[in-house]
């Protein structure tokens, strides 16, 4: 209502386990009042558009490429850039004769003298091209198909698309580095917000699931469904280097709107424009915020999406505040004290 935006979806679950806490999509209806009269109402609403449609993610993937190129720099990878490593402070890539833009125009010094830490909280278009260029197609393409883009997440819902991931064999430089700051890739909301689970706790991916108990008709537990590891993307020092500069993005960069004193919330926030029939669509925008708290051992992660907001569209100023918001739900609800 705020931003008169065309849809809003948001998913929560628990990083520790893969157990899906909640799901909405944006517009909806009410189950007790169908449309039956309104057939195209119907179809259009009925989707469960979390685990059934795909987008371009746009900044929030820039989490995977960090994640990715922290691990093997932990494993002595030299294709890897160190953590200290400072990226030039140019605007600009030129990659197979395509040149990339960062958001910022770079001018009077900023985004100058970046580290990774830096470049999460900028969120700074050129250092993850630099990144997935740096560690090649090969090694990159491992960790996508470990995080299972491209692939279903084995969740227990019908319906499950498996986003758009370009065969290995068909990428150029100049799609490596757009897959990068997460352009030329389509996700789930689930997709993402399962792989993002896996990068902040502990580097366990596990099936998003639904169903926790099935009882029978005397209301008595006939089966528990426990959580299915799916297996380990990264190492735990890495998730945890990771979880860190996260929540830096929160309390010092672009996610600062999703703050919450004490809670320790991580997260990163994404602006990604919209293609349509092959071209960008002038003004049109998804705005976006996934993160977590508390960083240090996340129980709670929360994906927001906003479709075509208008006015002010940036992540950071429409999707956060709906994050910490949720979060700040979470917290009355369960009676969360402080961590910190």
């Amino acid at each position: 209502e705020s931003t008169q935006a065309k849809s809003v979806r948001t998913v929560v679950l628990d990083p520790s386990d893969g157990e899906i806490l909640a799901m909405v999509n944006l517009p909806s209806y009410d189950l007790n009042d169908i449309p039956r009269d309104d057939l195209d109402t119907l179809n259009a609403n009925s989707r469960n558009s979390i685990i059934s449609d795909v987008y371009e993610p746009g900044s929030t993937f820039k989490i995977i490429t960090a994640l990715a190129n922290i691990e093997e720099g932990l494993k002595g990878n030299s294709a890897a850039l160190p953590l200290n490593h400072v990226y030039p402070s140019a605007r600009t890539r030129t990659v197979d004769g395509t040149t990339i833009k960062c958001w910022s125009d770079h001018a009077n010094g900023k985004h100058s003298n970046q580290t990774l830490k830096e470049a999460l909280n900028n969120s700074c278009n050129p250092c993850f091209v630099d990144i997935a260029l740096s560690l090649g197609k090969e090694t990159f393409y491992d960790y996508l198909k470990a995080f299972r883009f491209g692939q279903t997440t084995g969740v227990d819902f019908s319906g499950e698309a498996i986003g758009m991931l370009l065969p290995e064999s068909t990428v150029r430089d100049c799609d490596l580095a757009r897959i990068g700051f997460g352009q030329t890739i389509t996700v789930t909301p689930l997709q993402l917000a399962a792989a993002a689970a896996a990068a902040v706790n502990g580097g366990n991916y596990y099936a998003p699931h639904i169903v926790s108990e099935i009882y029978s008709d005397d209301n008595s537990v006939r089966e528990r469904i426990g959580s299915t590891l799916i297996g380990k993307v990264a190492s735990e020092e890495a998730s945890r280097l990771l979880a860190d500069m996260l929540e830096g993005v929160v309390r010092d960069g672009s996610g600062k709107k999703a703050y919450i004193e004490g809670y320790r919330v991580a997260g990163k926030t994404g602006t990604a424009q919209k293609y349509e029939d092959g071209h960008i669509a002038q003004g049109k925008y998804v705005s976006s915020f996934i993160g977590c708290f508390p960083a240090n051992d996340p129980k709670f992660l929360a994906l927001v999406i906003v479709d075509e907001p208008q006015g002010t569209y940036y992540g950071s100023s429409v999707a956060a505040p709906l994050a910490a918001k949720i979060f700040q739900g979470i917290i009355d609800t369960r009676r969360i004290a402080p961590f910190v």
